[in-house]
């Protein structure tokens, strides 16, 4: 009898291994594609920023700009963080562990980072919205990045401090955004919207 509860305890931990390592693949392939839609929002508010060309004294839109171009930098470098660092990082870690308990796992499904693209100063993306407006509109895909961001947290993956890295990166990445929108407002306000 006793052996019979020691195979019993010995597969049910196999399962419950191999549950936690297929939990982990799974979310790091959400956290990927979530990188990836994060990207995109990204890019989106960095096209409405370029519709200030033309609104705002060119002082203010040039230092807009040089603002925007150094926080893209920044922001590549934490997204390809979260669409294939962390991810490979922790399929890395998995696939070992699993190979060392002879199990087998799915591999993570990576997505693309879309680099954020500077703003370059003479390039005029206008609209014929006011300035209002477009703050408005910015700060409307602010709010969709933050969102998404946030939703970063909700992916529940106790694994490798894997929640703690990414929740890490999530609110480097917000503080980043709220930082370039508060200068975006500095200077538009400068010019009395």
């Amino acid at each position: 009898m006793e052996e019979s509860n020691f195979n019993y305890d010995l597969e049910s931990y196999m399962n419950q291994m191999k549950f936690k390592l297929n939990t982990a693949i799974y979310s790091v392939t959400n956290i990927s594609n979530k990188g990836n839609q994060l990207s995109r929002k990204i890019q989106d508010l960095y096209t409405s920023i370029e519709k200030l060309n033309g609104k705002l004294d060119d002082n203010k839109f040039y230092e807009i700009t040089d603002i925007a171009n150094i926080k893209s930098d920044e922001l590549n470098s934490y997204l390809k963080m979260l669409t294939h660092d962390i991810p490979s990082e922790i399929e890395y870690t998995a696939k070992m562990e699993a190979k060392d308990n002879k199990l087998n796992l799915p591999d993570v499904k990576y997505y693309k980072c879309n680099n954020i693209r500077h703003i370059h100063s003479g390039k005029s993306n206008r609209s014929d919205m006011g300035t209002k407006q477009v703050v408005d509109e910015i700060n409307a895909k602010l709010d969709d990045v933050i969102q998404l961001t946030d939703s970063l947290n909700d992916i529940g993956c106790n694994y490798n401090l894997c929640q703690y890295k990414v929740s890490n990166v999530a609110n480097i990445i917000t503080n980043i955004s709220q930082s370039l929108m508060s200068n975006i407002e500095q200077r538009c306000n400068e010019d009395n919207i």
